[in-house]
């Protein structure tokens, strides 16, 4: 909806005209079922649930280590081959099985057979470094606490901490936009139900008697105020 508010304002920017701008879940759904529509009318088979895996590339998907689990994409011959070296097990790009993309999507079962029986023998940190080393796609499946000690969400200071009322203190995470004039930062702690009713009201041009009979007809509540419409 926001995407489309940038499109309609810059429409109006270049001719001047307005529009309507309506967006639904429904249709965000099926935009995002895109992959998964054409391959049922080319296979004519409906997908499966794939869990974190992926119908047209392999390996792909998260993978058990010895002390957690790593995600690892691999989407080309050449990033396969890449893995094999860094497993050390460059044969594998030469097996028959896997060979090419579509030889190892046929294959996945005794693929990840494979890569789980290696990537056990190490920690996820050994592997990430490993991993990276070689320019392979990958990254650990991370927990809320470690995404909160995460380096590159500190690095992006994206989790900022908010006093919350009655409750101490929590990290919250920003809106992942970035704006060298006007960066976003959160504004202060959520607000109470109908803390700010007045203020939204006078700023859409509402007098203060209408605001006290849209209240007292229970049309909307104030802080302090009933929360529910009567």
């Amino acid at each position: 909806m926001a995407l489309g508010i940038v499109a309609a304002l810059l429409e109006r920017q270049r001719s001047g005209k307005g529009q309507r701008v309506d967006a639904s879940l429904f249709e965000t759904g099926v935009m995002l079922m895109s992959y998964h529509l054409l391959y049922r009318q080319f296979t004519g088979t409906n997908p499966q649930p794939q869990g974190s895996r992926h119908t047209a590339f392999a390996p792909y998907g998260a993978y058990p280590a010895a002390d957690g689990t790593i995600l690892i994409g691999i989407s080309s011959d050449g990033a396969f081959r890449r893995l094999a070296e860094a497993l050390g097990r460059p044969r594998w790009s030469e097996d028959a099985r896997f060979g090419t993309n579509a030889d190892r999507v046929k294959n996945t079962p005794e693929l990840d057979l494979c890569l789980s029986e290696v990537l056990a023998a190490h920690p996820v940190a050994y592997w990430t470094e490993v991993l990276d080393r070689y320019d392979v796609a990958n990254d650990p499946m991370q927990n809320p606490e470690q995404v909160m000690e995460d380096r590159q969400a500190r690095a992006l200071e994206q989790l900022e901490r908010v006093e919350l009322e009655g409750a101490g203190t929590a990290l919250l995470p920003r809106l992942p936009i970035g704006l060298s004039l006007a960066p976003p930062a959160i504004q202060g702690p959520p607000p109470r139900v109908g803390q700010h009713t007045r203020e939204i009201l006078v700023e859409a041009g509402f007098t203060e008697s209408e605001i006290e009979e849209l209240l007292r007809g229970g049309v909307c509540a104030a802080g302090g105020e009933s929360e529910c419409p009567q």
